[in-house]
């Protein structure tokens, strides 16, 4: 068994519910710098003090995230023991940019490392990264992360423009909303526009994690009284859309025949 595990059957003491997305601003250093610090940091631990250093968990689950996101989750060591100790982790691929990789942690305090996930790409994975004290004991803590593309949505696939029959207006709007629906920002750019009589009033932008964002779209006809466009808008890490734009004037096409007299 972990010493986490052991320690825990015997340490009835009630604590608060361990939130791993708070971290713990304060780092100690890195390497132990004077004479008592560097005695206790090089001492192999008996069984008995292994058991008074705790992990906050052994599984650091990243759970279900979008691609691009900054996501950080806190590990955290408790030293219960009379001495100093250095623990230092040894972090995996996905993990790289996690910080720190070593601190000297006090008798009786607890030290926080910023586990760091790497969201460029979408994938699911379950991987172990290891943490050492004192260079002698090495204990592996699970990660598991799910990280999915960008998840945009819209109001309508397709949207129609008609001139009202009632009014000299030459022109009418309709505006497009775009959900993300995802946990982080979700950049968009709008394709196909140009020459149109469908006008964007903006053909990029960005959109809030788990907002939505609104689009205004004019629609003033040429001379043709029907007109249609599929304009496509891509998701920066995410699937592209396709938008169908229906046009009418509202007015019959219609011509004269002169009667021969």
């Amino acid at each position: 068994k972990l010493p986490s595990e052991i320690f825990r059957v015997r340490n009835t003491k009630k604590k608060t519910a361990f939130n791993d997305k708070v971290t713990i601003e304060k780092k100690f250093k890195p390497k132990p710098t004077k004479r008592i610090e560097i005695n206790e940091c090089s001492k192999t631990l008996q069984p008995t003090q292994l058991l008074h250093v705790i992990p906050s968990s052994q599984l650091v689950n990243f759970g279900t995230v979008s691609v691009f996101s900054k996501e950080v989750r806190t590990f955290q060591i408790t030293n219960n023991n009379q001495m100093h100790i250095l623990v230092e982790i040894v972090p995996f691929q996905e993990i790289k940019d996690s910080t720190p990789k070593s601190q000297v942690i006090p008798p009786n305090q607890t030290a926080g490392f910023d586990i760091v996930l790497d969201t460029s790409s979408p994938g699911s994975f379950t991987n172990k990264f290891q943490y050492i004290i004192n260079g002698n004991h090495t204990y592996s803590i699970t990660v598991i992360a799910n990280i999915k593309p960008i998840e945009v949505t819209m109001n309508s696939s397709v949207l129609n423009f008609k001139l009202p029959n009632d009014s000299f207006q030459n022109y009418c709007c309709q505006n497009l909303l775009l959900f993300n629906n995802s946990n982080s920002i979700a950049k968009y750019q709008i394709e196909g526009v140009q020459d149109s009589v469908f006008y964007f009033h903006e053909t990029s932008g960005s959109i809030r994690p788990n907002s939505n964002a609104s689009v205004e779209i004019t629609y003033k006809p040429d001379t043709n009284p029907h007109s249609e466009r599929v304009v496509s808008i891509s998701i920066f890490g995410g699937s592209s859309l396709l938008l169908r734009l229906v046009g009418d004037t509202g007015k019959p096409a219609f011509s004269l025949n002169r009667k021969a007299v």
